[in-house]
């Protein structure tokens, strides 16, 4: 086997192990929602009775349950983002590297500041 043959095999064998990896993530993205609908879900039936106190109340903001839950669930949903967002961009800004920190085969390792 000549050495462009074996870069071409190991080249399909690679390809192969990233399709079932992109297979896995989308089985694996498709569970994510099926969890977060059900949390939902189960939002909405927990508020049903408080929505229908509102509206006995006299409040008509509450027109329908579903929607108040899915506007809280963007909210939460952009502010928990925004939280991870300014952790890692504080995290990564702050990243130094020390010549004398090197780790296997002599790369330098990032330097988190505590």
């Amino acid at each position: 086997m000549s050495e462009r043959g074996l870069q071409a095999s190991f080249m399909g064998a690679f390809s192969a192990i990233l399709t079932a990896l992109d297979y896995v993530s989308l089985i694996i993205l498709l569970i994510m929602m099926l969890i977060l609908g059900n949390t939902i879900a189960m939002g909405v039936r927990e508020r049903t009775r408080e929505y229908a106190v509102l509206r006995a109340i006299g409040f008509e903001a509450v027109a329908h349950p579903g929607s108040s839950s899915l506007g809280e669930a963007a909210a939460l949903g952009v502010a928990a983002g925004l939280r991870r967002y300014r952790i890692f961009s504080y995290r990564h800004r702050r990243v130094r590297y020390r010549s004398e920190a090197r780790g296997r085969h002599g790369r330098l390792v990032p330097v988190f500041p505590r």
